[in-house]
């Protein structure tokens, strides 16, 4: 059976010296996502307001970087310099993504505040509009040449706490209520004032988020 939660992602290289491309796809269930690069830097270097925000935490995942060893070009029939960057290839009709707040190699958690949307747009993260030679088209998008891929937020996991310990608490929006809940353990309250949204945008140690994909419903 699939999974509402199953896309693909590809791993696109490409030669340096003669363009050649190779693409690889797996599949995900849920996307893991740094929030910083190899040097510690987010994104472009740019945070704004002192917050990082999911969309750069996406470039990052998808930024191009040229591997430090030296690939096989079929081409060019020897090791060559070769670029790689990851890219959407196919979305689920629900996007869990974690962001990886657990530094095992530093031994501590990074507790960063993350600015993530209400609703986000996917359609910059495809690898048919990212310029990849993906023999993927996304088959419930539109022939425009960038259409919109819209998710609208529904659930957060939040980590309070240490790399060591702490504890996970859960916001939940009930559809039909267009309002907002926080799950502590046994206890299930209003998130916030109004229908809860601003408060849940605005948590603690957002650590899991959860979208699912407009105008298609889940039961198909």
């Amino acid at each position: 059976m699939k999974s509402i939660f199953e896309g693909k992602l590809s791993s696109i290289c490409t030669c340096e010296e003669c363009g050649n491309k190779r693409v690889q796809s797996d599949p995900f269930l849920n996307v893991s996502l740094p929030l910083s690069d190899e040097n510690g830097h987010s994104g472009d270097g740019v945070v704004q307001d002192d917050f990082l925000s999911l969309e750069v935490c996406l470039e990052l995942l998808c930024k191009a970087e040229t591997l430090m060893s030296p690939v096989y070009c079929r081409l060019c029939k020897k090791k060559t310099k070769t670029k790689k960057r990851m890219s959407f290839s196919k979305l689920p009709k629900v996007m869990c993504i974690h962001l990886k707040r657990f530094d095992a190699v530093n031994n501590k958690k990074i507790s960063d505040p993350v600015k993530f949307p209400r609703i986000l747009d996917m359609s910059s993260y495809i690898s048919h509009w990212r310029g990849s030679d993906s023999d993927f088209v996304d088959e419930n998008a539109s022939n425009t040449d960038h259409p919109s891929i819209l998710y609208d937020l529904f659930g957060t996991v939040n980590h309070i706490g240490s790399l060591h310990q702490g504890h996970y608490k859960a916001n939940v929006k009930i559809q039909h209520e267009n309002h907002w809940y926080r799950c502590n353990d046994e206890s299930v309250y209003h998130a916030g004032s109004g229908n809860g949204e601003s408060a849940v945008l605005n948590s603690e140690g957002a650590y899991m988020l959860f979208y699912s994909r407009q105008k298609l419903s889940l039961n198909t």
